[in-house]
């Protein structure tokens, strides 16, 4: 992000991003994921998609029912460390509540704000599409649970049809995330657009869906959105950065 223009609004910069970012080295059916999240941010990856148990009063990593072996904390750490030495970028994260809560005394959200006082200087919280000048080298929080502080997760444009039961329900698939892409392609510039390559469904498992989806954002060229993916390839990070010099 380092040759982009500090005028730029979060907006109308393409974003590759993952979908449960911290989900690998787990069942077949449930991972979404084959490299770290220290890899995937020197890829290139800068949204994150982050899923969050509440238990004992801290925040573990989950998809569903699956703990990833990380918890939020070094989540944080790792990201803090990687935009310590990579002061020009930023990473956006979606945080939503995982699972069921259990042995906690306080809420999700104040769970949170304590990681947030620990880690003031990190996150951006403006409640507005800030320019690029505001949000490098910090995070900008998109809160998926109740918080009144920060962007909502839903103030993007977001095509996430993710139910997909068997392999004859992918042509539906690859028509959403196409829809989506030509509106992001023709949207306001103000409005962040986010396309979802992923999916799953007990006929049809997260691998097999990245196979058939994530070649199609090499079809377009333009503002594309941040785009949300599982197991993307060097190829398909460089095609969407790439976006941005267009």
């Amino acid at each position: 992000m380092k040759d982009l223009s500090d005028d730029l609004l979060l907006s109308q910069i393409t974003l590759p991003g993952t979908h449960d970012t911290c989900c690998r080295n787990t069942w077949e059916f449930a991972e979404t994921q084959a490299w770290t999240l220290e890899d995937q941010l020197s890829a290139g990856i800068r949204f994150l998609d982050i899923r969050c148990r509440h238990i004992n009063n801290v925040f573990a990593i989950h998809h569903g029912l699956i703990f990833c072996g990380i918890f939020f904390g070094e989540v944080l750490e790792i990201i803090k460390y990687y935009l310590s030495n990579n002061p020009s970028e930023t990473v956006l994260m979606r945080i939503k509540e995982e699972y069921t809560p259990e042995n906690n005394t306080r809420s999700f959200s104040d769970t949170f704000a304590n990681y947030l006082t620990a880690y003031e200087d990190l996150f951006f919280i403006g409640n507005y599409v800030p320019k690029l000048e505001e949000i490098r080298k910090k995070i900008v929080l998109l809160s998926d649970f109740k918080f009144n502080k920060g962007l909502s997760y839903h103030i993007m444009d977001i095509q996430d049809d993710w139910k997909i039961d068997t392999v004859f329900n992918l042509p539906h698939k690859k028509d959403a995330v196409n829809n989506q892409f030509n509106k992001a392609i023709k949207g306001e510039k103000w409005k962040i657009f986010a396309n979802y390559c992923s999916g799953a469904g007990w006929g049809c498992f997260p691998y097999t869906v990245a196979r058939n989806i994530n070649l199609l954002p090499l079809n377009f060229k333009g503002r594309l959105g941040v785009v949300i993916m599982n197991f993307p390839g060097e190829g398909l990070i460089y095609h969407l950065i790439s976006q941005n010099f267009n």
